[in-house]
């Protein structure tokens, strides 16, 4: 995960900072919450929840067209954080984007091949008192 600083609607330069739930520059004193930012960039329908901080505002970059840097693909306009696709990826029973070092093997049956699951499908599954 890396932090990135970004463009400035307003004034163009590289100095849009994302912390605690909101976007501001430095250098010209934009602000706002970073859902209205989203809002702004046309992207807030592809929201997903932070596996960080929880809120509502990761985004997948591949499917927005918004570049924020080429190594990353997830980027939360909450807490800053980015993820490169080699540590990323959608859950096949949720299709929740999750980091990739909280799947775990799903498997069916002895005689079956697993597959990976995010740790929380994964737990929905193995629940107690599910039959």
């Amino acid at each position: 995960m890396a932090q990135w600083i970004l463009e400035c609607p307003l004034c163009g330069l590289r100095a849009l900072q994302i912390k605690g739930g909101g976007v501001s520059c430095g250098s010209c004193k934009y602000e706002a919450e970073s859902k209205k930012h989203m809002d702004l960039l046309s992207i807030q329908s592809f929201s997903r929840q932070c596996p960080t901080c929880g809120v509502e505002a990761l985004v997948d970059l591949q499917k927005t067209g918004v570049l924020i840097h080429p190594g990353a693909r997830f980027f939360c306009f909450a807490c800053g954080n980015s993820w490169s696709p080699e540590k990323m990826e959608y859950c096949p029973e949720c299709g929740e984007p999750r980091p990739r070092d909280e799947f775990e093997e799903l498997i069916i049956c002895r005689s079956s091949v697993g597959f990976y699951v995010c740790r929380n499908c994964y737990n929905k599954i193995f629940s107690p008192g599910r039959t």
